[in-house]
């Protein structure tokens, strides 16, 4: 089974590009020969979000044997989903989503 257009999943790329553009120092020319730059400051939140994207682009794949596991008792039919579970999961995270 694949799921696609999951909600919860946030696109991070987008999120890093924005804070990327606000967070880079540009040289302005006013004239042609006279350079000014800017200063721009991080917020504390964007040095956290620019942290957690270089934590994430280092951090080996952990559930690799979990998902291998999966897929070799899906191969077999031996995987069994139970209903209540991914009606909880569902519910849990169409909260979280209204919440965020």
């Amino acid at each position: 089974m694949k799921i696609e257009n999951y909600p919860s999943v946030v696109n991070m790329d987008a999120h890093f590009k924005k804070y990327d553009e606000k967070s880079s120092s540009k040289s302005i020319s006013s004239t042609g020969d006279r350079k000014s730059s800017e200063n721009v400051q991080l917020s504390s939140r964007a040095k956290e979000i620019v942290l957690i994207q270089k934590v994430l682009e280092t951090t080996q794949d952990i559930r690799t044997k979990k998902i291998d596991d999966i897929k070799q008792r899906i191969e077999h039919g031996s995987y069994r989903v139970r209903p209540e579970d991914v009606a909880k999961k569902m519910i849990r995270e169409s909260l979280i989503d209204l919440i965020i």
